[in-house]
């Protein structure tokens, strides 16, 4: 069951960026799936909503798990208070969706802390903007090798922008 609706700046954010999205909703729900036990697990402030620290453990063991994607900003480091980045200090957040770090940087002051939508919200934003940056980067590859986005590969072709893509 899709949770609560929530009209937050940061909701409200995260909505607009996936907004053009014409599987949003099947994505929301797979996500909602992956997370919604370790959310009820997780320790909750006075409103019931997950601070800082707990939701970037929530985000980044989804984008392992799910993914196998270690995004820089969102490492594993327990629930120490030293070595965690905030939410609006991941790079791609702060390039990338200003609107949204904004709002999470607001979220974070306030110390509301974050309703499951919300985090939900926030890992297909994330989700959507790391393959926004894949596609792009996977474009420029097929340049590099002199080769067309719509043409058909060979295998050898294919290993070569492979190749190209990982390096």
């Amino acid at each position: 069951r899709w949770p609560e609706e929530s009209t937050s700046d940061l909701q409200a954010a995260l909505d607009q960026m996936l907004l053009g999205d014409p599987r949003r909703e099947v994505r929301l729900a797979k996500i909602l799936a992956g997370t919604h036990d370790q959310y009820n697990a997780l320790p909750k402030n006075s409103q019931g909503r997950l601070g800082t620290r707990a939701v970037r453990h929530l985000v980044h063991t989804y984008l392992v798990g799910e993914r196998g994607w270690i995004l820089r900003g969102l490492e594993y480091h327990g629930m120490r208070r030293a070595s965690s980045k905030a939410l609006h200090e991941v790079g791609l957040v702060q390039h990338q969706a200003p609107r949204i770090r904004r709002a999470l940087l607001e979220a974070k002051q306030s110390e509301n802390g974050l309703a499951l939508k919300e985090v939900v919200a926030y890992i297909a934003a994330l989700e959507q903007l790391l393959l926004a940056d894949f596609v792009g980067l996977l474009e420029m590859t097929y340049k590099l090798n002199d080769f067309d986005t719509s043409s058909k590969l060979s295998e050898d072709q294919l290993q070569s922008v492979l190749a190209s893509f990982v390096i």
